[in-house]
């Protein structure tokens, strides 16, 4: 979508058709009743021409003009990114060149995670303890049976997920005896 409506003379130069003097479009805005406005700033009497008022190819010269502008403003901002991976890239030595290649073309920006955040600073963002995640290494080292039997204690009947037992797991074993 354009934003710019008011165009001079001398920015209308050669579009579209028209005259490449400024003062020949000038006169042809004058003939033509286009519509303006008197520019403020400037040192005599100079105009604006209203893009409504411009003939058609003007008009679509300059809207033309401007979207192909945005898209080579789009292919600025990927050239950066470009530019800034390549740099990163010579960076490192070949092997770790292949290596980062390989990843991000297998798992994508999301599998140099690991490699560039560790495990202990993601999981502290994360607001997980050192004893949470103690507790969990245990838990998963466990066989299958004995951890189903561990978390069905912790199961309310009402509530559906996971709530403090009744009783302390050690403490509700009967005694040999």
């Amino acid at each position: 979508m354009m934003t710019k409506e008011w165009f001079t003379a001398k920015e209308l130069q050669g579009l579209g058709g028209l005259p490449k003097a400024a003062n020949s479009i000038s006169r042809k805005a004058t003939l033509e009743e286009w519509k303006k406005r008197q520019r403020k700033g400037v040192k005599g009497v100079a105009y604006e021409y209203h893009i409504s008022s411009l003939p058609v190819e003007v008009q679509k010269t300059l809207v033309d003009d401007v979207d192909s502008k945005i898209r080579h403003s789009d292919g600025d901002k990927k050239i950066d990114v470009d530019s800034r991976l390549i740099s990163a890239l010579s960076l490192l030595t070949p092997e770790e060149q292949s290596t980062a290649v390989e990843i991000v073309r297998v798992a994508g920006i999301v599998g140099l995670m690991p490699t560039i955040v560790s495990k202990q600073t993601a999981l502290e963002a994360l607001g997980v303890t050192k004893q949470q995640l103690h507790t969990l290494e245990v838990l998963q080292a466990l066989p299958h049976d004995v951890l189903k039997e561990i978390l069905a204690r912790y199961e309310g009947p009402k509530q559906g997920g996971p709530v403090a037992p009744e009783q302390e797991p050690h403490k509700s074993r009967k005694k040999a005896g």
